[in-house]
């Protein structure tokens, strides 16, 4: 609970209070939770949009292509047909693959 989900608001993709905090707002207790469940600086403040293709850590690449994204879509900041649905409608590796892309359920609807 140290980002504020307990079990009901992780298994409902609630928002909690840090998700509203920059990284650099984050306590370092926060950071290392954060760090824990594969999130990074850059996830969490914005959503690797400020990352070339070739600059994304490899397991982003990888979630990123489980999308549909190549990376010339990544890099024009353009997004896959894929992604144009509700959060509802994607499968649980789609959404797994948006949350490692710093996207949770809050922030897509």
């Amino acid at each position: 609970t140290t980002l504020g989900w307990d079990q009901s608001a992780w298994d409902n993709h609630y928002e909690t209070e840090c998700e509203e905090k920059w990284w650099e707002d984050l306590s370092a207790t926060e950071i290392e939770a954060a760090t824990t469940l594969g999130w990074d600086q850059s996830a969490w403040d914005n959503h690797y949009e400020d990352k070339n293709w070739e600059d994304l850590p490899s397991h982003v690449q990888t979630a990123a292509g489980n999308l549909g994204f190549t990376s010339q879509m990544w890099n024009d900041d353009e997004w896959p047909e894929s992604t144009d649905k509700w959060w509802s409608d994607f499968s649980a590796d789609q959404k797994k693959a948006l949350n490692t892309l710093g996207y949770s359920q809050y922030d897509w609807e």
